[in-house]
């Protein structure tokens, strides 16, 4: 019953790549669409939720999986001395996430168990000359991480821009959203998120109880905040955001509204 794959990964290269190898071991049809993509970090997962929605308005009666898979710790280099590689070694874990979504005239909608999110908008941005905050640096002896100490700072400005115009292009009101589906790129990240947004830290209790269990897990990690929201259920109407950043520099706003289906 499934029509697509999009398969998100920034932590490995494969060719043939990893959701060819779903498809025969699960044994799923041979004409499905497969969109693989490399290199969106820990924006992955709101990009690959947005770029399905987009691809299932193009495609109302189909369904498509987005799977998100990271391994991390690959990227640990033991000879390394470098802050950076401690820092990502102690703040990144690895992590997968299958996440279904089907277009507005599928049938699959009907087996939803959970509450269920819509995406109503998405939009991207990208800050131009600073594809050195965030990535890989990949040398002979592998992938070596740049994670710039300045991506707080960066969420203070650049991603405080991106949500100022999107929700004034959507009429939002910050203030009356009961949660926020946030990839927790880190404590100081979500702090920065908390003052841009002027909410307080309950708001973002999916992205902080994440964080504590898992770690950032990289491009999955959104998806499993995104599980927890959820499990919680909101009622019919709620509307939320979902957002991640980013290599490139890049930001990922989707607005979510729930139970509408």
């Amino acid at each position: 019953a499934i029509d697509g794959i999009l398969f998100i990964s920034s932590t490995g290269i494969a060719t043939p790549t990893i959701d060819s190898y779903i498809i025969n071991e699960l044994n799923m049809k041979d004409d499905i669409v497969r969109i693989p993509i490399f290199g969106l970090g820990c924006g992955g997962g709101a990009s690959g939720v947005a770029r399905a929605a987009e691809w299932l308005r193009a495609n109302p009666t189909k369904a498509m999986f987005v799977i998100n898979l990271e391994f991390c710790s690959l990227a640990f280099q033991k000879e390394d001395n470098r802050k950076s590689n401690f820092v990502g070694t102690a703040l990144f874990g690895d992590g997968i996430s299958c996440t279904l979504m089907a277009g507005d005239n599928s049938n699959i909608k009907k087996l939803a168990k959970l509450a269920s999110p819509y995406v109503v908008a998405a939009s991207s941005k990208m800050k131009k000359n600073s594809l050195k905050v965030m990535g890989w640096d990949v040398r002979d002896s592998g992938f070596h991480v740049i994670f710039e100490k300045s991506i707080p700072a960066i969420v203070k400005s650049f991603w405080k821009e991106h949500i100022a115009d999107f929700t004034k292009k959507q009429s939002l009101q910050i203030e009356g959203m009961p949660f926020f589906v946030a990839h927790p790129g880190g404590a100081k990240v979500l702090e920065a998120m908390e003052e841009v947004l002027q909410i307080k830290k309950e708001k973002l209790k999916f992205s902080y109880r994440i964080l504590r269990k898992h770690g950032n897990m990289s491009s999955p990690t959104v998806i499993f905040c995104l599980k927890e929201a959820m499990l919680s259920n909101p009622e019919k109407g709620t509307k939320s955001l979902l957002t991640a950043l980013g290599p490139g520099f890049s930001s990922e706003i989707l607005l979510l509204e729930w139970n509408v289906v």
